[in-house]
């Protein structure tokens, strides 16, 4: 049977673009479809040229002049680039056919390969209770609101934001935008259906990020639903439980779908499932393997919310399966992630609740707060925590962080726990003083405290009062 590529790549996500460029570096005859326009690409671009330069002015001082679009964030993806690395860039938008054989067709070409992965940007996930809120009006309301936001020059032109902007939904975009507006003397009202803002994390750690969006002027409704979306004149109003709220602008945070519906996967042998009535998530084994194995799966496609690093890692384990045997396997709890709230959330592993109720009495936790950290003191950054979740026997289990420099942090835990060290290891590494990593040597201490010292006490006491004598 002759194929006329290695991998086709259906979507023009970061993680699409990423995987496309590193099968052509192993030499694979690569084709990537990507719709006229990928809005959620654009999206992700636009997020991470806002956190570049918010970076920049925080940490040193750039001018507030710089314009996101600035920024070279999105020339390694434009089409002539990828083409000039040998990638077969096709613009348009196609469905698979199953048959005579197994293809992807678009402009009238069938597009046939030993294996296909799944790619897509994604859209808001809308819930279907919502009176005057569909697909096309949630990305609508996005958009608007994203053309004033990410337009400004670092925040420092406030003249289009709006007086009050109503959130709906608590995804980590969400909650990113509403600190940065309500800093800018914005009015933001944050409305959840659960009872605390990301009720699927650490409880502790969200609490503290939930404490300091209050202290910042954020309106934050829990457990209350939006029942319908009107526009009246050039307001917007809000029916969240039993009040209705007046805003300026509207942005839809409850979450990402991939744009899957016209690819036509039920025809191919590939399942999915709607998750909370809000998105649809792909069925995929441990390899990204769908329920047809040809046809691989990375970027957010089984993720409630998009991690770009979580897709990238994806992406490469699905490429060398796809390319090469299907032995490799996803170990997403080892994968750091983080909220660029400030202070930031990071975290890896398992949380406390997970972690009981898979190991029971064996699980210890250990809790070390950022105001007891010398850089923390100097700095006046003292809001924070390490909280780490390990077995009796030192085994990481889950690491979260909350803290300005959170994101920087996780990552020697995620290490530690990839290679499989155990909490001992940090403890008995003298960490640079005074610096914030100290929190990461202080909560694993707590652990050898506990490990040495404790089952040790009566007999210790014991001896010395004896020697004393």
């Amino acid at each position: 049977m002759n194929f006329d590529y290695d991998l086709v790549i259906i979507g023009g996500s970061v993680a699409g673009v990423y995987a496309a460029k590193t099968a052509a570096q192993l030499k694979a005859r690569v084709a990537l479809v990507q719709p006229l326009l990928e809005t959620g690409f654009l999206e992700e671009t636009r997020f991470l040229q806002q956190e570049i330069c918010r970076f920049q002015q925080q940490r040193f001082s750039l001018s507030p002049e710089l314009s996101f679009y600035d920024l070279p964030v999105g020339e390694p993806y434009s089409p002539g680039i990828l083409a000039s690395l040998g990638i077969d860039v096709i613009i348009g938008e196609g469905q698979f056919c199953p048959k005579p054989r197994l293809a992807f067709e678009v402009k009238d070409r069938l597009l046939r390969s030993r294996a296909y992965l799944l790619a897509p940007a994604s859209s808001p996930a809308i819930p279907n209770y919502i009176e005057g809120l569909n697909q096309a009006k949630a990305e609508q309301l996005n958009q608007q609101f994203l053309a004033n936001f990410i337009d400004l020059k670092c925040l420092k032109n406030t003249d289009n934001l709006p007086k009050h902007l109503i959130i709906i939904g608590g995804s980590p975009q969400g909650i990113e935008i509403a600190q940065s507006v309500a800093k800018k003397g914005v009015l933001v009202t944050i409305i959840v259906n659960s009872s605390r803002l990301f009720p699927e994390e650490d409880a502790e750690a969200a609490f503290l990020i939930q404490c300091q969006l209050e202290a910042d002027g954020i309106r934050l409704l829990t457990n209350t639903s939006v029942s319908q979306i009107k526009r009246i004149n050039d307001k917007i109003w809000v029916q969240a439980g039993d009040k209705a709220l007046e805003a300026d602008q509207v942005y839809i945070a409850t979450g990402n779908q991939p744009n899957l519906e016209s690819l036509n996967l039920d025809r191919v042998g590939v399942e999915t499932v709607k998750h909370d009535s809000l998105y649809q998530e792909l069925i995929l084994n441990k390899k990204l393997q769908t329920t047809r194995f040809s046809i691989y799966s990375c970027s957010h496609l089984s993720q409630k919310y998009r991690w770009t690093n979580m897709a990238i890692y994806e992406a490469n384990i699905a490429i060398k399966n796809a390319l090469f045997l299907p032995i490799y396997q996803v170990k997403s709890q080892e994968i750091p992630w983080a909220i660029f709230t400030q202070p930031q959330f990071a975290r890896v592993g398992l949380t406390e609740a997970q972690a009981k109720e898979r190991y029971g009495k064996d699980v210890l936790v250990f809790r070390q707060y950022e105001k007891n950290v010398t850089a923390a003191q100097l700095s006046g950054e003292t809001t924070g925590i390490c909280k780490v979740i390990t077995r009796r026997n030192g085994e990481l289990l889950g690491v979260h962080l909350v803290g300005n420099s959170a994101s920087e942090l996780i990552h020697t835990w995620a290490l530690a726990m990839q290679n499989n060290l155990k909490i001992g290891a940090i403890a008995s590494l003298p960490h640079i003083f005074p610096s914030f990593s100290e929190i990461n040597s202080q909560t694993a201490q707590l652990w050898r405290y506990h490990q040495r010292i404790r089952p040790w006490e009566n007999l210790l006491e014991g001896f010395f009062n004896w020697r004393r004598g």
